[in-house]
C-alpha cells in the first residue's frame, strides 16, 4: 500500500501568507511608482504648459504701446494704468486675434495660503475701438500663466507727471526716470518707458519686462478721428455745412 503524498493545510496556508505578503509589496511599490511618475509628469507638464505661455505673452508684452484715449475730462490721454496689482495697456497684437490691438490686463490674484496666481486677460479690438479710457470693457476669460507664485511684484519705470519729465523754467529741473509701485498714465499723460513682474516660481525667480514700443505713425489721431468722422456724417445727414472734413487718418 503506498502512501499519498500532498501539501499539506500548514504548508498551504505557510504559501499563501508568503504570496500574499508578495502581492502586498509588490502593489505598494507599484503604487508608489506611480505616484511618483504622476507627480514628475505633472510638474513636466506643468512647466511645458507655462513655458509656452509665456513665450506667447511676452510677444504680447514686447508690443505695448502708448495708445491714446479719451479721460473723464474728454481729453486725449495716454492709456495705461498700473499699480501693485497689475497693470491694463493697449498692446499692437492680440493673443487671440492676430494683426489686431488688444486691449490685456495683467493682475495676480491672491490665494488663501498667501501665494498669487498670474493672470492675463485680453479685450481685442475687433469690431470697436477703445475710445475713452474708463470704458467698462468685456475682457476674455483670464489665462492662467503661473499658479501659487510668491513675492510678486509690480513695477513701473517711467515719471510720475510731467513737471518731473520737462522740469519748468524755475528751480524744478528735469528728473531721470525711475521705478515706480504705481504708475497713472491716463491722469499724467505721460506713457512708461517700462513695465515689469517679478516672482517666484518653484523657488526660482522670474521675470517679465515690457519695454513699450514706439507709438506708430498716426495712431492717436486714427481712433481720435473716429468720433469726429460719425460727429460729421450726422451733420451731413442733417444738412448742415460742414467745412472741415478731414478724417485725421
Amino acid at each position: 500500500m503506498t502512501k499519498s503524498t500532498g501539501f499539506t493545510l500548514v504548508e498551504m496556508l505557510i504559501t499563501m501568507s508568503i504570496l500574499s505578503m508578495v502581492v502586498l509589496a509588490g502593489s505598494s511599490a507599484f503604487g508608489f511608482f506611480a505616484q511618483q511618475w504622476d507627480g514628475h509628469l505633472g510638474k513636466f507638464d506643468q512647466s511645458m504648459s507655462s513655458s509656452r505661455n509665456i513665450m506667447l505673452v511676452q510677444e504680447v508684452l514686447d508690443n505695448l504701446m502708448p495708445y491714446m484715449a479719451y479721460d473723464s475730462k474728454d481729453q486725449p490721454s495716454v492709456y495705461f494704468e498700473g499699480n501693485q496689482n497689475g497693470f491694463v495697456a493697449v498692446s499692437g497684437r492680440s493673443l487671440f486675434k492676430q494683426e489686431r490691438l488688444a486691449v490685456v490686463r495683467f493682475s495676480v490674484q491672491q490665494n488663501v495660503d498667501l501665494t498669487f496666481n498670474v493672470l492675463y486677460e485680453e479685450w481685442p479690438m475687433e469690431d470697436e475701438v477703445l475710445v475713452y479710457a474708463k470704458t467698462a470693457l468685456p475682457f476674455y476669460p483670464p489665462l492662467v500663466l503661473f499658479r501659487s507664485v510668491t513675492a510678486a511684484e509690480f513695477g513701473y519705470f517711467g515719471w510720475p507727471d510731467r513737471l518731473s519729465k520737462t522740469g519748468n523754467s524755475g528751480d524744478q529741473l528735469p528728473q531721470p526716470p525711475s521705478w515706480y509701485p504705481n504708475l497713472n498714465s491716463v491722469a499724467s499723460s505721460i506713457a512708461p518707458l517700462k513695465a515689469r513682474l517679478r516672482f517666484k516660481f518653484q523657488d526660482k525667480p522670474y521675470e517679465l519686462l515690457s519695454v513699450l514700443a514706439a507709438q506708430p505713425s498716426n495712431l492717436i489721431t486714427k481712433y481720435s478721428g473716429a468720433r469726429k468722422r460719425q460727429s460729421t456724417q450726422q451733420q451731413n445727414n442733417s444738412g448742415e455745412e460742414n467745412g472741415d472734413t478731414s478724417c485725421f487718418c
